[in-house]
């Protein structure tokens, strides 16, 4: 079981790091650089949505349930929590 409660914000910044260091064309990595850096926050906002759209699953931090979160009632500081512990 998680000990750690980590937010949405956590695991976007660790994704835009993982494809900032993966390399590739230049102009999208300065794309993620600011979005990284919070220096576009529309764009930021596109991303983050793209990004919770397209992962197959989120896991609980608190009990450890796969989940699909549910894309309209969520924000990057939310905890990645399921609905049961979000409930509780």
């Amino acid at each position: 079981m998680a000990r750690y409660n980590a937010t949405y914000r956590e695991l976007f910044q660790q994704h835009l790091e993982d494809k900032i260091l993966a390399g590739g064309v230049v102009h999208r990595i300065l794309e993620l650089a600011e979005i990284y850096e919070r220096r576009n926050e529309r764009d930021r906002q596109v991303e983050f949505t793209e990004w919770v759209r397209f992962t197959a699953a989120f896991t609980c931090t608190r009990c450890g349930h796969v989940f699909l979160p549910d894309q309209n009632e969520f924000a990057e500081d939310d905890f990645v929590l399921c609905f049961d512990c979000r409930t509780r």
